[in-house]
Parts: structure tokens; C-alpha cells; sequence
């Protein structure tokens, strides 16, 4: 797909950036960065909306972080 070529994988993460996450090896949700509150992921769930989940309580939900994506400049 053409919008690849604009984002780039990272290591960490910083503010606004990309989260693939996964029950498994495959790729299913992704949500956003965001370093408040000791930072968490910023995602859509069914049922619920909007939410903010600190990257310890991702497990609860069924997911986990598989990589992280910046866009490029």
C-alpha cells in the first residue's frame, strides 16, 4: 500500500506515534501513543469507545504491543 512508504518502525516510542497491536504474531488493532499519566495506548474499543490503557493493562484485553510505527517527516 502507498501510505507505507510514509511511516517508519521504532524501537520506542514517543508522543502520537503508531501501535500495532495483536492477539497473536498477526496484526489486528492499532492505537496512538500517549505519554500522560506514565503513558499508555490511546484505542477504539467495542462497547466501550475511546480508551486510554496503560501498557500493563493491554493483557486484560487479549492484546499485546507487536511494533511501533513513526510517521516520517
Amino acid at each position: 500500500h502507498p501510505e507505507y512508504r510514509h511511516w517508519r518502525p521504532v524501537d520506542e516510542p514517543l508522543e502520537g506515534d503508531a501501535c500495532l497491536m495483536g492477539k497473536n504474531r498477526f496484526a489486528s488493532h492499532v492505537g496512538l501513543w500517549v505519554a500522560a499519566d506514565g503513558g499508555g495506548i490511546l484505542h477504539s474499543v467495542q462497547g466501550a469507545g475511546v480508551i486510554f490503557t496503560p501498557l500493563p493493562a493491554l493483557a486484560a484485553l487479549g492484546l499485546r504491543v507487536l511494533s511501533w510505527y513513526r510517521r516520517r517527516p
